[in-house]
């Protein structure tokens, strides 16, 4: 089960990090390509060498783009997945890793109690100062 959900988590990843390069590509590059030309401009006038480029800007803006945008997304895909199979033994046995993912209200709803009320770990641990009852 675990690496059933892992596998979704990463392949919702890839789909999210795809559309996340669409949008960069559509709206974030134009911007970054007149703020380079500015600052070329800026370069000129003031009589600076044009600094060497260590990657092309056309490199950057196409395979640069797409791998750390894909990457990214596909490893928190996975680490979402990860972090629904891990909380999934807190939570009472109705709630599933789906109902988890489409609402994370739920895990508020479904937090374990003890003695009718909502576990703290804090609620064990005496305050300051006081002296901690003898077992």
């Amino acid at each position: 089960m675990t690496g059933h959900l892992l596998l979704r988590g990463m392949l919702v990843g890839l789909l999210a990090g795809v559309l996340a390069f669409g949008f960069a590509k559509a709206f974030g590059e134009p911007q970054i390509d007149k703020a380079i030309a500015f600052e070329d401009h800026m370069a000129q006038m003031h009589g600076d060498a044009p600094e060497e480029e260590l990657v092309s800007r056309e490199v950057q803006s196409t395979f640069g783009l797409f791998t750390g945008v894909v990457v990214y997304s596909v490893s928190l895909g996975g680490l979402f997945a990860l972090g629904l199979v891990g909380l999934r033994p807190l939570f009472s046995q109705g709630v599933e890793p789906r109902m988890m993912a489409e609402n994370p209200g739920v895990l508020v709803e479904h937090m374990p109690e003890q003695n009718g009320q909502p576990c703290n770990q804090s609620d064990s641990q005496p305050e300051a100062g006081q002296n901690t009852p003898e077992q």
